[in-house]
């Protein structure tokens, strides 16, 4: 039966008719046949407790609470008692009481970094240090492929402890964050809570959903990433945000889930239209609250009665993004779409589009070639820009309407350096 060591060293123990003793305390962890956690004990004192003691309670310094126990077995020798303690509580929900002073997890399928190294900080006193997986690991075997591209560790940046429910949300942010910027699901493995000396605690085995390798298009590449830096922290106040967290979750699962190798095109500008829609009125409730700047010219209410074009449109108008089919040639079928259909707006096409895939009475028109993948990529680029404005972002980045090489960027065209 393989043990694995959680904890050694002194703890108080005592019983519930008020004997109390400071001992030295092993606690470990069987996984086979079933998994347990067992206290061993060695007391020095053979008349501190017998076998009909039924409420015996240990207080490990690692805990944040003393551990109620009962007696699985003890042993008496010259004049030294021997006792294996079976808590009340689980392992697994003891495990999660120890109080952490950083966590260390690996990161999947992400970009290898360059620099190779950035320090993510927020407001609430966290430091996140991400680097590059030196040698990566691959799993080709299956139907999908993993890579660790990174590691990860996260702490307080005063240096101080914390619970695994505090840290668990601290590493759902920083996912879905490296999601944003991938444009596809990232995860983590072999998520380790270690203890201030370093040793480890607690290992959270399993991984969320997250898609296979792949090379995939983002306005994030890989090759500038300091520039995630001043996005964390903003990404974090709004997505934690009460007034709007529903409606971020779900710009987040459609966000990753519009991905051509999973959806493909047709089905994926679907989904980006209605996140299109779900974005103007998450922004108009954040200028409503204050967590947003008023539009330049006072309004807060950025969609009013308008159509579906109507509110996407006003919705990039206020945040100065252009509505015009981006020239160039992965957009010269979109163009000629519009110029044949009396298109003139880029919000006004997807919406056109939208409506061939979605209604019956569109039926004939379908089985004409039509631009759904232009299409799926203004629309992908307008639900990158949109978030990299609520966020703040004044930097540079790959616009995928019109760039083709790894490395090709500009600035945000909402910013003062945008070259118009």
């Amino acid at each position: 039966m393989e043990e694995f060591l959680l904890y050694t060293g002194e703890s108080v123990v005592e019983t519930s008719d008020g004997q109390r003793i400071t001992a030295e305390v092993q606690v470990v962890s069987q996984l086979q046949p079933a998994p347990r956690l067992t206290l061993r004990t060695e007391i020095h004192d053979p008349t501190f407790f017998s076998i009909s003691a039924e409420d015996i309670r240990v207080s490990i310094p690692v805990l944040n609470e003393p551990i109620a126990c009962f007696v699985r077995n003890w042993t008496c020798h010259a004049h030294k008692i021997s006792a294996e303690l079976g808590p009340t509580r689980s392992a697994v929900e003891l495990q999660i009481l120890v109080p952490l002073f950083s966590v260390r997890l690996h990161i999947l399928n992400f970009f290898q970094l360059f620099p190779s190294v950035i320090n993510l900080k927020t407001e609430d006193g966290w430091v996140l240090h991400i680097s590059n997986a030196s040698d990566r690991e691959e799993d080709g075997n299956t139907g999908f492929r993993h890579i660790v591209t990174n590691f990860a560790t996260i702490k307080r940046s005063n240096g101080e402890s914390f619970s695994v429910e505090q840290v668990r949300r601290v590493i759902k942010d920083l996912l879905d964050f490296l999601s944003f910027a991938k444009g596809a699901w990232i995860a983590a493995s072999i998520v380790t809570g270690l203890a201030a000396n370093g040793s480890e605690l607690i290992i959270e085995w399993g991984i969320r959903r997250f898609h296979k390798t792949q090379i995939s298009a983002s306005w994030f590449d890989g090759m500038h990433s300091t520039e995630l830096l001043p996005l964390f922290a903003h990404f974090r106040r709004i997505r934690n945000s009460e007034w709007v967290k529903k409606e971020f979750d779900f710009y987040l699962y459609m966000f990753a889930r519009a991905e051509t190798n999973s959806a493909g095109p047709d089905v994926s500008l679907l989904a980006l239209q209605a996140l299109l829609e779900s974005l103007a009125a998450m922004a108009v409730r954040l200028r409503r609250r204050g967590i947003l700047g008023r539009d330049p010219d006072g309004q807060t209410n950025i969609t009013g009665n308008r159509g579906a074009a109507g509110k996407i449109e006003d919705l990039l108008s206020s945040m100065k993004i252009p509505m015009e089919i981006p020239k160039g040639e992965i957009m010269k079928s979109l163009r000629l779409y519009c110029a044949q259909n009396e298109i003139d707006s880029g919000p006004a096409a997807i919406v056109n589009l939208r409506k061939v895939l979605a209604h019956a009475e569109c039926s004939e028109s379908r089985s004409a070639k039509r631009p759904f993948y232009p299409a799926y990529l203004l629309a992908k680029w307008y639900c990158e820009l949109v978030m990299l404005n609520l966020c703040n972002y004044q930097g540079m980045y790959f616009n995928r309407t019109i760039h083709s090489w790894l490395g090709e960027r500009e600035f945000v065209p909402w910013s003062h350096m945008f070259k118009r």
